[in-house]
């Protein structure tokens, strides 16, 4: 029986998305492969990039708002269905 009130997190999303990226960006140097080229896919980069930022801000005003945890680790004292929780059950990963 699981006690603990936390979601037990081995790796954080953002390790496993880094390593991805790590991955991709060695495999483009080893064996080059391109895909797009030109500015429209470094402005639609930047685009994305500050959306995401967006939204991790977004998010974790809306849990320090619900006085919980942002932290997995944490133990969870409330659930929060406002802000991005509203759509999404954890929109900061």
């Amino acid at each position: 029986m699981i006690t603990s009130d936390h979601a037990d997190v081995r790796a954080r999303p953002p390790l496993l998305y880094a390593g991805s990226l790590a991955l991709a960006i060695l495999l483009q140097r080893i064996w080059p492969a391109p895909i797009f080229g030109g500015n429209s896919t470094l402005w639609a980069g930047i685009l994305l990039l500050a959306a995401d930022v967006g939204l991790l801000l977004w998010g974790r005003q809306a849990l320090l708002n619900a006085n919980t945890a942002v932290n997995p680790s944490l133990p969870t004292r409330t659930i929060v269905t406002s802000g991005p929780f509203r759509f999404s059950r954890n929109p900061l990963y």
